[in-house]
């Protein structure tokens, strides 16, 4: 069977306030320890997979997850051992003939049967009770207590909102209601997923890349638009919830900020898919984008750039500047976190959208918007060397837009075709993103000149290599637009 659920992590200032509005004297409670298992490098993990046994109030319960998709939607199966006392470890044969289990069994024989051993524990109480909302029953947790992986320890505060029967976009209006009244975020990191991080001394899950859509030649506009807003939660939700949960990494910030580039791109180029949706995601995502711009133009000045001026022999110079707004509170504020609620629930089937697009027409719009956007970059090409600074850096905007569209779409061309051309793309715009890197470090450096004289020399050695930075631009622009269309 799978589960659908959204889970929200849950700061102490929301607690007190959480429990009163759900009635916490009618709350069941339920204690919680479980065993997880794995091997030594952590198989089932690598595999989205995990197999634990738990302790629920005395009675013991084997059961065996794996997830699926942006990470909101398991495959799972359970299975009650009733009057064992102690069972020690779970055991893999016990899930046999179920669709996971077969699975986990394929997944251990491919890698010689290896040995499996508890590597972490997860204490909790659990305050439940199940609540009618809209067409849904749904099952409202808080599961407060720890992970416990040898000496490494991690408190744990989680509401959980499982859609036990009804309708899913129920789930979705719960937990964005739930979600603006309290002040809670969505995290789709599971207790798992947590507990393997602990057991190698980490805080924060690795970022995530973009994974291409579940893109096939017979969608209509709509099942398109849901398949591409899904992949590109499947990179945002994850990297986001790391932000809102204190992460500072570059990483995390660059992959939200691709992330949500692809989103835009998706709701610009295929909103007549989805009427409204541009409204409600461009306003939101755009704040929260031009924050983590901030950051990310930041680090690289100071990291990459730093490094070579450095080398250069520029004198070190550190200019007064503002705080940068942090990140977390931008991540976790209402507003962002109401929209990624209403794009999963968009994803999920929800939401309004114009069914009468047959493929035909979606795969002549699909070729109309590529061909725009690649004769728009032909134009430019012919004169990127005179063009102002906004202008060039429109024109990477846009290759960036035709290269994320394209990405979406490849599926319904020969992959013979559309792989060179990606590849292709990809050196013009690195090309003419370390331009623009030049750029801003080099207007901030002029700008701090005047408070401190020696930012001077790291503006004009960053000038100086502009010119070099245009014509390599240029070329890689060329190089790639005389690269055979695939469309």
């Amino acid at each position: 069977m799978s589960e659908l659920e959204l889970k929200f992590q849950v700061p102490p200032a929301a607690r007190a306030a959480l429990l009163k509005a759900i009635g916490h004297r009618r709350l069941q409670r339920l204690a919680l320890d479980a065993r997880y298992v794995d091997t030594a490098d952590h198989l089932l993990a690598r595999h989205r997979m995990a197999l634990r046994l738990r302790c629920e109030n005395g009675r013991w319960v084997q059961t065996l997850k794996a997830s699926m998709g942006h990470g909101l939607e398991r495959f799972e199966h359970e299975v009650v051992l009733e009057g064992e006392a102690d069972p020690g470890l779970p055991e893999p044969r016990r899930h046999a003939g179920t669709d996971v289990g077969d699975a986990l069994a394929r997944l251990l024989r491919r890698h010689g049967e290896p040995q499996l051993a508890e590597l972490y524990r997860v204490e909790v109480v659990r305050l439940h009770r199940t609540l009618a909302y809209g067409d849904a029953l749904v099952e409202w947790s808080l599961d407060e207590g720890r992970i416990v992986a040898g000496e490494h320890v991690r408190e744990i505060s989680e509401l959980e909102l499982e859609l036990k029967s009804g309708d899913p976009q129920s789930l979705y209006a719960m937990g964005y209601d739930w979600q603006a009244r309290h002040g809670v975020w969505l995290d789709v990191v599971s207790k798992a997923e947590r507990g393997t991080l602990l057991t190698a001394g980490r805080t924060f899950v690795a970022a995530v890349k973009s994974v291409p859509p579940a893109v096939d030649r017979h969608q209509d506009g709509p099942a398109l638009l849901r398949a591409i807003v899904s992949a590109c939660l499947a990179q945002i939700l994850p990297n986001a919830g790391e932000l809102a949960a204190g992460s500072e990494s570059p990483e995390h910030v660059h992959q939200l900020r691709v992330g949500l580039r692809r989103l835009r791109t998706a709701v610009r180029e295929f909103g007549q898919f989805a009427p409204g949706m541009a409204e409600v995601v461009e306003a939101e995502v755009t704040r929260v984008f031009d924050v983590l711009g901030e950051s990310r133009d930041r680090h690289v000045r100071d990291s990459d750039l730093a490094a070579l001026l450095e080398q250069a022999g520029a004198p070190l110079v550190r200019l007064h500047e503002p705080a940068l707004p942090s990140l977390s509170p931008a991540v976790r504020a209402a507003g962002f976190q109401g929209v990624l609620l209403r794009l999963l629930a968009y994803a999920h089937g929800g939401g309004e959208s114009d069914p009468l697009v047959p493929p035909a027409d979606v795969h002549r719009l699909v070729r109309e918007r590529l061909e725009h956007l690649h004769r728009r970059l032909r134009r430019a090409r012919r004169r990127f060397d005179e063009l102002d600074v906004e202008e060039r850096h429109r024109v990477r905007r846009q290759l960036k837009r035709l290269r994320y569209l394209a990405g979406f779409v490849a599926p319904l061309f020969k992959e013979s075709r559309v792989k060179p051309w990606i590849l292709a793309a990809a050196p013009a715009q690195d090309a003419l993103g370390a331009w623009v890197d030049l750029e801003f470090a080099a207007g901030h450096f002029e700008a701090g000149a005047a408070a401190d004289p020696r930012a001077w020399f790291a503006a004009g050695w960053l000038r100086a290599r502009q010119p070099e930075a245009v014509r390599a631009g240029a070329k890689a622009l060329r190089q790639f637009l005389e690269t055979d269309v695939f469309w």
